[in-house]
């Protein structure tokens, strides 16, 4: 359950400043030897092409989470799966996620992820473990059903960096979770909820001012 490449990404991420994904969210109970090694391995690399790239789209929360999600490793290489239109629309788009694609394989074979990821492979295994006898094997994935097919919720259980939800082209339904993993139907809940409430946020206008006079920030609509 835990992801080679979003785990990658995430150290993209963390060396470009991003607080979701750096050591201010990994807190007590979370950061780790694991975290302290990713510091002292990737460090050297903060000035990576990747990196930088990472800093100029401005990219963050489950955008990060989305972009992996929609590619795979073939022959050593990531690719995008067969069809990405639900990924553009979320902060990425055609120019931004081929060239950040080839930026994030650049960081793959110049960092030596490959290796850094398999040295701790039991390490993961353990984790993902304790993980599944704790919360995932308790989840009752049947009340899901009316709303879409079990065996299309996936879940990846990240060291680094949670929790999101993100949906694949309206047919697989992804969560994210980190330390305990108890935020895991709240993240999948999240590809059903937010299609409502973007809905109700763009035509209902009473919703929109309970939304927008909620929160001590700019409207939810320019944070799209």
């Amino acid at each position: 359950m835990i992801d080679e490449k979003f785990e990658c990404v995430a150290v993209i991420f963390r060396l470009a400043g991003n607080w979701e994904y750096s050591s201010e969210i990994d807190i007590e109970r979370y950061h780790t030897d694991y975290h302290k090694e990713v510091e002292e391995v990737f460090a050297r690399f903060s000035n990576h092409e990747a990196v930088e790239y990472a800093k100029e789209i401005k990219i963050g929360y489950d955008k990060v989470f989305k972009f992996a999600i929609h590619i795979e490793k073939k022959d050593g290489k990531f690719i995008f799966i067969k069809d990405i239109y639900s990924l553009f629309g979320s902060g990425w788009n055609e120019k931004t996620t081929a060239k950040f694609l080839e930026l994030f394989n650049k960081f793959y074979v110049d960092t030596k992820y490959e290796d850094f990821f398999n040295a701790h492979i039991k390490l993961f295994e353990q984790s993902t473990q304790k993980f599944i006898d704790k919360e995932y094997g308790k989840i009752d994935f049947e009340w899901f059903r009316k709303y879409i097919a079990p065996s299309n919720l996936w879940c990846i259980y990240s060291p680094s960096s949670g929790n999101y939800g993100a949906t694949i082209n309206d047919k697989i339904v992804y969560c994210c979770v980190m330390g305990s993993g108890g935020a895991m139907v709240h993240e999948y809940c999240h590809s059903f909820a937010n299609p409502l409430a973007d809905k109700w946020y763009n035509e209902n206008s009473e919703f929109k001012k309970w939304c927008d006079d909620s929160l001590n920030i700019r409207p939810l609509a320019k944070l799209k």
